[in-house]
């Protein structure tokens, strides 16, 4: 199994993450940065360039690199790496976009969560790159059911915010007021044509949830996103990344089209310089329902223990156990509806 089947995976993910968006977990970019994949990079690596396009998967050194790319996919690139996507990863996409949208409260006036509304609209009138516009935040209360696995599950955020430029919404925002809890958490929803790629004829709708324990360090990000258009090959992606401490984490990611699909689970731990890696590549019309977490090596699957304490990745023991995913985090606002536990049994099935 090539990494040239497993690589499209990517180039639709880092599509996405080039339009820039935590709320999130840790972004110390400096050389001690407390990311699980931040090990030992040696000087003679400075500027390296993570492409998935690529990586090589035919040696323990390039899965070592694919397994880093997925990682800062998700969390950004410390210093000494450059991939494809921007900094920051999808946790710097959804900062930047609460940063944004809490500029834009406080300049309706609401400086605290406390002190957004439930009711009513506001309307701010902007300039973006010459052309005067006017966009709109409207207040409601949430729609969206806190994940499984996250504090406060299945209650309904406290509250929504849609942002609006003329009669298009452009995304919405729902979020719990956690008064001295240390724990931030929130869904987002980025409209596809928001979304839309330069030059090709695809959108892609995206809706993230997130969750940030500051006192622990704990935090969670889960993603679904669906592409249509004629470059699209109907594209489903989904993303679930968690850890307890800062430390150790999982990741899971599924990714299917109208010809097969990939899923990739990945369990590691910064302080062992370790991490297990399982795939399943799926061709053609066939349904895999293999879980990811049982994989074994096969003519499509795939599972290895990564140690990454020496400069070149190798193959070694030790490693976290691969562990089902914990729970369904529903993503119903785009269509099809699909379930994130999707990714906990690696449920391969083409368009």
């Amino acid at each position: 199994m090539t990494l040239s089947k497993k690589a499209r995976i990517l180039i639709g993910t880092g599509m996405i993450i080039s339009t820039g968006l935590v709320l999130g977990l840790s972004q110390n970019k400096g050389r001690n940065a407390a990311h699980p994949l931040d090990f030992a990079i040696p000087n003679a690596w400075a500027g390296k360039f993570l492409n998935p396009q690529s990586i090589s998967f035919a040696t323990a050194a390039g899965r070592g690199d694919f397994v880093r790319f997925l990682y800062f996919m998700v969390n950004g690139a410390p210093t000494g790496y450059s991939f494809m996507g921007p900094d920051g990863g999808f946790v710097g996409m959804i900062k930047n976009m609460t940063n944004k949208l809490g500029g834009g409260l406080a300049r309706a006036g609401y400086t605290t969560c406390a002190e957004i509304p439930t009711t009513g609209s506001v309307t701010h009138s902007i300039t973006k790159d010459g052309v005067a516009m006017s966009m709109t935040m409207a207040f409601s209360t949430g729609t969206k059911l806190i994940p499984t696995g996250y504090t406060g599950a299945g209650a309904l955020f406290e509250k929504r915010v849609t942002v609006s430029r003329g009669d298009d919404t452009v995304m919405a925002f729902e979020m719990t007021c956690d008064s001295g809890s240390g724990v931030k958490r929130g869904y987002i929803l980025a409209d596809k044509d928001l979304m839309k790629e330069s030059g090709r004829e695809i959108k892609r709708g995206m809706e993230i949830y997130f969750e940030r324990n500051e006192s622990t360090n704990a935090g969670k990000v889960d993603l679904l996103q669906a592409a249509e258009g004629t470059d699209s090959n109907s594209e489903k992606l989904g993303v679930t990344f968690s850890t307890t401490d800062g430390d150790s984490f999982s990741l899971y990611l599924i990714r299917t089209t109208a010809n097969g699909g990939d899923s990739f689970g990945i369990w590691g731990s910064r302080s062992t310089n370790k991490a297990t890696l399982n795939s399943i590549h799926q061709v053609g019309a066939t349904t895999n329902t293999s879980a990811i977490h049982t994989v074994t090596n096969g003519a499509n699957t795939f599972t290895e223990c990564l140690d990454f304490s020496a400069d070149t990745v190798v193959t070694g023991s030790g490693c976290p156990s691969a562990t089902a995913h914990p729970g369904a985090a529903s993503f119903n606002g785009l269509t099809p509806n699909w379930n994130i536990s999707g990714i906990a049994g690696a449920t391969i099935t083409p368009i």
